[in-house]
């Protein structure tokens, strides 16, 4: 191999959800605060079952229940199941979600969403918004969302629309974290004439790996020179003029909405062109959350048990997980110490979830899963097979991914094969992979052995999660002219676009 691994052991697996969209578990609510009903209504109904633990007790397997709460908050888990179209004994994915619900029983929610707008005098392009909303008290949540692709959390914010149309902007008003309203307008805008010559602002971001506060940008603009001016305004009061790139580490976790402004010079006549584009971005807080468990086979008397045993670290008594068997079997919740009979010997990847909740909200505060397979042979299928990989970054090319098989007992006529996350998929022993978008992607190594006549095959697999950069986005094109002075005198002008100083030529 040409390139130096690094063994990074972190088992993960495939969770159905991400591949089948009909998992969906999100879920919304309605509070009668005067009486204590709480409506809910799945943002998915097709092809699902529903199994809803209403944080008091009881269950439902209803599609939308209507369930009746004393006052209090509780922990509402919806966990979906999809089985399969052609076979219903088949569960293709499982999912859950989890949202804390307040019950008051006091007044009925009063909320009402309303806002008016002004258009700016000066620039007609820039819309100013006025919030008008009735019922609010300092915990309520303003969103607007301004029709273009872009949004904010500001309580009266003003919006620079980038071309002429029609624009619906909505603001959704949410207090207490139960009692919510909305309420949208059409805006049409009209830009002005400038010297833009089809300038489009656009910026990328990741996060970084290692520290979730540090996020990368990189401009996007296009048509971009050197000369254009650049501010950068990453919504915490902080602003930079880099012009192509920039990092910026954020002080404290939140929602931030970071704003890139491009300017470019005026023209003979004095015109200008200022061309803004913002993105809400989200910085999650640090976590501590450590998700771990331990496993053991049952006593011989249970064959094809095993009892499992939950070693989360930083993990309390009001914090959520969820055990996936991987089996086709209901997900299990809020267990730290149980025993699961598995239906056959086999390869079985068990996940599990946590996810801590900030107390009294339902928000997130982080989530981690860890899996590992077990194997559950007979005396028929046993074989010593164990497949397991490695795999690294290209240096240059950060979207491409090198894998190496490590598996033991390998042998080349044992059947192999890969899949990527994203829908591709390899044959290759060691193969190379390029991804279309950065992203985390779940890969897997399949082998299979063909045992004895009469025995059965000894099927082996390892997933694990790869975190894939986001690959640069190159607009530069190298371009030059020459003029002859004289016979042997050529001067040679660079006029590749865009070029910044930094640039090697």
């Amino acid at each position: 191999m040409k390139k130096i691994f690094t063994l990074l052991f972190v088992l993960t697996a495939i969770i159905g959800s991400s591949v089948f969209a009909q998992c969906d578990p999100e879920f919304t609510f309605s509070v009668n605060g005067s009486s204590g009903a709480v409506q809910f209504s799945p943002v998915n109904t097709a092809s699902v079952e529903h199994n809803w633990s209403f944080g008091d007790g009881t269950s439902s397997s209803e599609i939308a229940p209507l369930h009746i709460y004393a006052p209090g908050a509780y922990n509402v888990v919806h966990v979906v199941t999809y089985r399969s179209p052609n076979d219903s004994n088949i569960i293709q994915c499982i999912d859950s979600s989890v949202r804390w619900v307040t019950v008051t029983g006091q007044e009925p929610c009063n909320v009402h969403a309303s806002f008016n707008f002004e258009r700016d005098s000066i620039q007609p392009n820039k819309v100013h918004f006025i919030n008008l909303s009735a019922g609010t008290n300092p915990n309520t949540i303003t969103y607007w969302s301004f029709g273009d692709g872009t949004s904010s959390y500001d309580q009266n914010p003003t919006h620079i629309f980038t071309t002429s149309g029609a624009y619906t902007v909505c603001l959704n008003v949410k207090r207490d974290s139960v009692c919510m309203d909305d309420t949208c307008i059409f805006v049409q805008v009209q830009t002005p004439a400038d010297n833009c010559n089809n300038l489009v602002v656009n910026f990328s971001n990741f996060s970084d790996s290692a520290n979730p506060r540090l996020v990368h940008f990189y401009n996007q603009s296009t048509p971009l020179s050197t000369t254009d001016s650049v501010t950068w305004h990453f919504g915490d009061g902080i602003i930079s003029h880099d012009l192509m790139a920039v990092n910026h580490t954020y002080a404290n976790s939140g929602t931030y909405n970071v704003c890139l402004v491009v300017k470019k010079n005026g023209n003979s006549s004095g015109a200008a062109c200022v061309r803004e584009y913002c993105r809400t971005i989200t910085i999650e807080p640090s976590c501590n959350l450590v998700a771990g468990f331990t496993f053991q086979p049952s006593p011989i008397t249970l064959p094809l048990s095993y009892s499992f045993t939950n070693t989360s670290a930083s993990l309390t008594n009001v914090d959520s997980s969820f055990w996936n068997f991987g089996d086709g079997t209901a997900l299990v919740i809020n267990q730290n110490n149980l025993t699961h009979t598995f239906p056959r010997p086999g390869v079985y990847v068990v996940c599990l979830t946590v996810k801590k909740v900030q107390p009294g909200t339902i928000n997130i505060i982080c989530e981690r899963q860890t899996c590992q397979t077990i194997i559950i042979d007979t005396p028929q299928t046993q074989c010593n097979l164990q497949a397991y990989f490695i795999y690294a970054a290209d240096t240059t090319t950060v979207n491409k991914i090198y894998f190496a098989n490590m598996s033991s007992s390998y042998e080349s006529s044992d059947s192999l094969s890969w899949t990527f996350g994203d829908g591709s998929s390899s044959t290759d022993v060691s193969p190379e992979h390029t991804y279309n978008a950065g992203g985390t992607y779940t890969v897997c190594l399949r082998i299979e052995r063909q045992q004895a006549a009469g025995t059965a095959t000894c099927v082996r697999e390892f997933c694990r999660q790869v975190v894939v950069q986001q690959p640069l986005t190159c607009n530069l094109v190298a371009n030059f002219f020459d003029s002859v002075i004289n016979n042997n005198t050529i001067y040679f002008i660079n006029q590749s676009t865009p070029l910044a100083s930094t640039d090697s030529i």
